[in-house]
């Protein structure tokens, strides 16, 4: 709940997250019976009252309550600046077409892929830029070690080999989103 003088708190972050997720209705993505230990944290993180979250600056101490005070009047207002720059507000849950998206992208980053498309049933079709930042991020925080088991000599217990292999997952989701990029350029 703690801020520092470069970032707000990790409580605070999941907030934001929370609240991205509820106002495009990606909630709905994770069931009951589906809900991970990270869904649980994000939830937990979330509900914790803005009341509690605590800055002391290190630089300007007498600042750091009408700082914070800004910080939370100003939150609104920034949702709105991102929500005009990205074209009205957040990219919504499309249900079934993000589930089967996401489990593809899932399964082929269990094998060190990420394709710019798509091929259900044998037909191409473009992958969608949110529901692939989506799955990278799912498959990274709940399927990362079905990939490690796949690689000799690599322990997902391990804080070292676990970073080497969240990294790729990273640049080869960029990578798709470039190819994608350069797909629709034309």
């Amino acid at each position: 709940m703690q801020f520092s003088d470069t970032h707000p708190s990790d409580a605070c972050r999941f907030r934001e997250h929370s609240d991205q997720l509820s106002r495009g209705g990606w909630w709905a993505l994770f069931s009951p019976e589906t809900e991970t230990s990270y869904i649980s944290l994000v939830r937990s993180l979330a509900a914790i009252p803005k009341s509690q979250y605590h800055y002391d600056s290190d630089q300007k101490p007498e600042l750091a309550g009408p700082v914070l005070d800004a910080f939370h009047k100003l939150g609104k207002s920034i949702t709105n600046l991102v929500d005009q720059t990205f074209g009205g507000g957040p990219r919504v849950f499309r249900g079934e077409a993000d589930e089967e998206e996401i489990r593809m992208v899932k399964k082929y980053l269990g094998y060190g892929v990420v394709p710019p498309v798509l091929m259900p049933n044998g037909k191409e079709r473009a992958l969608d830029p949110i529901a692939l930042i989506n799955a990278a991020y799912l498959f990274y925080l709940e399927s990362l070690p079905e990939l490690m088991d796949r690689i000799s000599e690599q322990d997902p217990r391990k804080p070292s080999d676990r970073n080497k292999w969240a990294e790729r997952v990273e640049m080869w989701t960029l990578k798709a989103l470039e190819d994608m990029r350069m797909l629709t350029a034309g």
